[in-house]
């Protein structure tokens, strides 16, 4: 049995994966929402194809992950984080190779802009 001290860190640990996939699937969403402009027509009907096969596959691919990992509840959270990253990463470069810009992202420190 874990330590409760074990316990407890497993669990911030678990946050922060969570709060890590949740500020991918933003730069996702942002990257996404930029890309409609700054692609031409044909590229972007490839990226909102595979934004939709993404999406589409979200759910069980993280079920996926989570079986592959079985108990390493840890390895597996991690392992979900990267598949957004991914994402997000693949979706950049896309405007990156269009424009020579990175997409616009909003600040996520949390802190008030302005």
């Amino acid at each position: 049995t874990p330590k409760p001290s074990s316990a407890a860190s497993d669990v911030y640990k678990r946050q922060a994966y969570d709060t890590a996939a949740g500020f991918w699937q933003d730069v996702i969403d942002t990257a996404y929402a930029q890309a409609e402009e700054a692609l031409s027509t044909d590229e972007y009907a490839v990226v909102q194809q595979e934004q939709g096969d993404w999406e589409a596959a979200l759910e069980p691919a993280v079920q996926e992950i989570r079986a592959q990992h079985g108990e390493d509840e840890m390895a597996a959270a991690s392992a979900v984080v990267d598949f957004y990253k991914e994402r997000a990463k693949s979706l950049c470069q896309s405007i990156y190779n269009a424009t020579g810009a990175l997409p616009q992202f909003p600040n996520t420190s949390g802190e008030a802009q302005g």
